[in-house]
C-alpha cells in the first residue's frame, strides 16, 4: 500500500512539477509583498531625518519672504529738497532723523561762491519734505523760499560773532567763512602746511581757488595770530 503511495506521488509531481514551481513562487511574492511593505512605510514614518527634511521643505516659502525683506533697502528718515546757491542741488536722503542744514549743503557738494550766509543758520535742524533753499547775494527770497529757508542764528552780525585764525584753524571751522567748501578749506590748510604760518590776511590770496570776489566775502572773519 505504501508503495503505491510513494508511486502515485512521484507521477504526480514528475507530471505537474513544471507548474507546481510557479505558482509556489507567486505564493511566496503574495505573502511577502505586503510584510515588506508595511515594514518600509514603518520606518519612513519613523524617520527623523524624513520629517527633517519635509520641514525644511515647508518652511522655504517663508525663508525666501525673510530673506527679501531683509535685502529691501530702509526707507529714509528725512528727505530733503535742495535748491539754490550750492553745486549739486537736488534731493537727497538722511537715514538719521537728526539732520542740520550744514549736513545737508555738505551733501549737496558745499555752498558756491556767491552764496549769502549772512542769511543762513548752518545749526538750523530740517524736517522731512523740506525744501532748503541758500540764497545768493542779491537774491530776493520769494515768500515760499523764505518759509523754507532756515533764518540766521540770533546775536549780532557775522563779523561780531566769526573770527577765524588762519593758522590754527582746520577744516570745519574754515568751512564757517561765506563761500568755503570742504575742498578748499583743505587747499587752506594744505598751503598753510607747505609754506609755514600766514604772515598776513591778504597771503591766503595764493591759495588756489581765492580770487578777489572770495576774499572780498572772507576778509572781514579773517585774523592772522601765531
Amino acid at each position: 500500500m505504501k508503495h503505491r503511495l510513494r508511486e502515485a506521488l512521484y507521477r504526480f509531481l514528475r507530471e505537474y512539477a513544471p507548474y507546481l514551481l510557479p505558482v509556489a513562487l507567486l505564493v511566496a511574492v503574495g505573502i511577502a509583498y505586503p510584510l515588506l511593505r508595511s515594514h518600509l512605510g514603518a520606518r519612513e514614518v519613523a524617520s527623523p531625518a524624513s520629517a527633517a527634511e519635509a520641514a525644511y521643505a515647508e518652511a522655504a516659502p517663508t525663508r525666501e519672504r525673510a530673506s527679501r525683506e531683509a535685502a529691501a533697502p530702509a526707507k529714509p528718515a528725512v528727505l530733503v529738497d535742495i535748491r539754490g546757491a550750492v553745486r549739486e542741488p537736488g534731493v537727497y536722503a538722511f537715514w538719521e532723523s537728526d539732520v542740520r542744514v550744514y549736513q545737508a549743503v555738505e551733501r549737496a557738494g558745499g555752498f558756491t561762491e556767491d552764496a549769502d550766509l549772512e542769511r543762513v543758520n548752518r545749526a538750523a535742524p530740517l524736517r522731512d519734505g523740506q525744501i532748503l533753499h541758500i540764497p545768493r547775494i542779491g537774491e530776493p527770497v520769494s515768500g515760499e523760499d523764505a518759509r523754507a529757508l532756515p533764518g540766521p542764528s540770533a546775536g549780532g552780525g557775522r563779523s561780531e560773532q566769526l573770527r577765524v585764525n588762519l593758522n590754527t584753524a582746520g577744516v570745519e571751522e574754515l568751512m564757517r567763512l561765506p563761500g568755503i567748501g570742504p575742498t578748499r578749506a583743505q587747499d587752506i590748510v594744505a598751503y598753510r602746511e607747505e609754506h609755514g604760518p600766514f604772515r598776513s590776511v591778504d597771503e591766503v590770496q595764493n591759495v588756489a581757488g581765492i580770487g578777489p570776489k572770495t576774499f572780498a566775502k572772507i576778509r572781514p572773519y579773517l585774523v592772522v595770530e601765531p
